[in-house]
């Protein structure tokens, strides 16, 4: 993998980890203020991008 999927998943990576610790933060401190931007930070930044990455890895050209 390379280019620009590569960016994605590596992004991905980081967004997933930015969420886990948002929510064992959370979680921890038993202050749940942050649930959207726990939400919105897995959603858009994990799922979104690693749904990115598939696509420019499944498809090359595009990228």
């Amino acid at each position: 993998m390379s280019g620009l999927a590569a960016r994605f998943f590596g992004s991905a990576i980081v967004y997933s980890t930015i969420g886990l610790l948002l929510g064992i933060h959370m979680a921890i401190c038993e202050n749940h203020a942050q649930m959207p931007t726990h939400a919105h930070t897995m959603l858009i930044g994990w799922v979104s991008f690693a749904i990115f990455g598939f696509f420019y890895h499944a498809f090359p050209a595009r990228g």
